[in-house]
């Protein structure tokens, strides 16, 4: 969930029951509340009619939890409802960030808001009985991540001219952006300067939608050491064009040094974003014989599966198979492995020893390798990931494609993109691309090398890394030299 200003709502799509005669209801969500003073969420049950005359209702306001549970909000037992009604301190922010991976699992905030007739004396605990209507809002940020090679940094001090990055549409219904580096004409000008600029509007996408978008930047530095960043927000509105003066945070004397310039003039900046819109689709529960409920898209309920599934294997509760690599066991659920590999599932689902043994034999592969695949597969991350050496990720990515786990793949692309750029350069990248046919790895480590133009095959480097892969250099040097 973005940190947005005080003041700035979300807006959930209208639902519409039959109890109060059709009359459609929208909740609105303030994630930095209407009053700063109180510092907490606000949450408010509007009517879309502000014209029609008030009704008597019931209704309560509850944040779910990631197992599903409501144990945070509030209750109206009967109210008169003119145009909106709802809480300014519905939950404290320290309490909700303090408690994020419960409340916001996967940055998905979900929000329950139960309505009932006032008239039938139905309470918010007996909600099963005819007249009562439940609501679920969830909103999702949606993230994407690039990194932006700046070339040629020393004419850009000295010229005072600028460059510029498109992205193209990150996600569907969001418009593309482009990023601008700026040194600045003043001569005295301390830091460089990024805008954001919002390129192209689908002319399906309504004009009163506005995105909430969340930026950090990282300069990725030679070592590591050095390595800092900068976040910031914005309101896109996208019914015109509009530019975000990102914070200036990298100072133009830290350019002269070699510290942040990478090989051939270049910095690189990684550039990861987080999309939130106002509008976003409602899930329906009935709790009740409604026979005349708006039919609203259908929005994937956010599962509490995951926090739960890493609690069995932390504890190894209810474990029915072991991964074995020599000496080393691994406890595992069968059915969590089966639905996040094809491999496994076959596995399972055929006469083969494993399946009666309820032990894999592993011998192709370390065994530490094997645990990270397996806290990979119960929990979606791993711990320390970015301190992994460049041949834990590369062998991470074997077992990957060996029991084909698409996300773990992608979770050693994101890596090896950034131990690229920061650390070792593009040969362990094209070793993997070129043995997996990984097209996209491929053309990630052409980008880089083209990005350091030709005289990148004039460095010790590569020079040594040709006399051990000189096959693939050639592939290499005739894609580069395709494109000079």
């Amino acid at each position: 969930m973005l940190p947005h200003k005080c003041g700035d709502g979300l807006t959930s799509a209208y639902f519409t029951t039959q109890i109060f005669d059709g009359t459609d209801f929208f909740l609105k969500l303030f994630p930095r509340g209407v009053n700063p003073s109180e510092n907490s969420v606000s949450c408010v049950l509007y009517r879309k009619n502000t014209d029609a005359v008030p009704i008597q209702i019931g209704f309560s306001l509850t944040l779910l939890s990631n197992d599903g549970l409501g144990n945070k909000g509030f209750s109206l037992e009967s109210v008169k409802l003119f145009t909106g009604k709802g809480y300014s301190n519905f939950v404290e922010l320290g309490y909700l960030y303090g408690n994020k991976d419960h409340y916001l699992p996967r940055d998905v905030l979900t929000i329950k808001c139960q309505v009932w007739s006032p008239e039938n004396k139905v309470t918010a605990s007996q909600l099963e009985i005819e007249n009562a209507f439940s609501s679920i809002t969830r909103i999702q940020v949606n993230k994407n991540c690039v990194i932006w090679p700046i070339k040629n940094v020393e004419k850009l001090r000295t010229s005072k001219s600028k460059t510029s990055y498109h992205i193209k549409e990150a996600l569907e219904n969001i418009p593309s952006l482009e990023l601008v580096f700026s040194m600045g004409d003043d001569s005295n000008e301390e830091y460089a300067q990024i805008d954001i600029t919002q390129c192209s509007i689908k002319s399906e996408i309504s004009s009163s939608i506005s995105i909430f978008v969340k930026c950090k930047m990282t300069v990725m530095s030679v070592s590591e050491e050095y390595q800092h960043s900068q976040e910031d927000t914005f309101l896109f509105e996208l019914n015109a064009p509009q530019t975000w003066h990102f914070p200036k945070f990298i100072a133009i004397n830290n350019l002269k040094a070699d510290k942040y310039i990478h090989m051939n003039d270049t910095l690189f900046i990684m550039c990861e974003f987080w999309f939130s819109s106002k509008g976003y689709p409602t899930f329906h529960e009935q709790r009740a014989a409604l026979s005349h409920v708006l039919q609203m898209p259908h929005v994937p309920q956010a599962s509490p599966l995951n926090n739960n599934i890493q609690k069995l294997y932390t504890s190894a509760t209810l474990c029915d198979v072991e991964l074995r690599v020599g000496n080393f066991t691994f406890p595992a659920h069968k059915v969590v492995l089966c639905a996040q590999s094809p491999v496994f599932l076959a596995m399972f689902s055929n006469d083969m020893k494993e399946n009666s043994t309820n032990v894999i034999e592993i011998v192709d592969f370390r065994s530490p390798i094997i645990q990270m695949m397996v806290e990979f597969l119960h929990s979606d991350n791993i711990k320390d990931a970015e301190r992994l050496q460049i041949e834990d990720i590369c062998d991470l990515y074997s077992v990957a494609d060996f029991y084909q786990i698409l996300h773990l793949k992608q979770f050693c692309t994101r890596l090896l993109l950034s131990d690229m750029v920061q650390i070792n350069g593009p040969y362990s990248v094209l070793r993997l691309a070129d043995r997996y046919e990984d097209h996209f790895l491929m053309s990630c480590a052409l980008h880089f090398i083209q990005t350091w133009g030709i005289e990148y095959f004039l460095s010790g480097d590569w020079k040594m890394f040709l006399d051990e892969n000189p096959s693939l250099c050639g592939k290499v040097m005739i894609e580069v030299m395709k494109k000079v």
